[in-house]
């Protein structure tokens, strides 16, 4: 039984997971793990979604994917642990900044268009709406805290 609008939540949660899944890997093509060559400066913050800290049980990632064409560093990636991130090399300019951020459920799902699959555990996606395609941001070179309310 699937739940009106479920679809399209599993649908935009897989999407944010494969946006942050490629950011990664992006961020680890890097020329043998380098510094990079392109100006880069270390970001960290708090996130709240709601007003709210994070659950305990959330578990994510946050990555900063420049925006502007070539002349930028790479997109770099930081798990969220207790609400909070720290991104050594974050890229300068205008980036947009992806969250990945669920829980588990404690329920087990199957995929309906998959009948022969075995259930697995269902996440719940903690990220609103209004920031599940990013947030725009300009990162200068006196950032060193950004916090992000969701």
């Amino acid at each position: 039984m699937t739940i009106p609008g479920q679809d399209d939540k599993m649908r935009t949660s897989r999407l944010v997971l494969g946006a942050a899944l490629v950011s990664l890997l992006l961020a680890g093509c890097r020329d043998g793990g380098s510094k990079s060559k392109y100006p880069t400066v270390k970001v960290a913050g708090n996130i709240t979604v709601g007003g709210q800290p994070l659950p305990e049980d959330a578990e994510g990632t946050i990555t900063f994917m420049p925006v502007a064409g070539g002349g930028q560093a790479s997109p770099a990636s930081s798990p969220i642990v207790e609400g909070k991130y720290q991104i050594d090399e974050a890229p300068l300019g205008k980036v947009n900044v992806l969250f990945n951020i669920t829980r588990l459920t404690g329920r087990m799902i199957r995929e309906d268009n998959i009948p022969t699959a075995a259930p697995h555990a269902e996440r719940e996606n903690l990220v609103p709406a209004t920031a599940q395609t990013g947030i725009t941001i300009e990162i200068t070179a006196d950032d060193n805290s950004r916090n992000f309310e969701l």
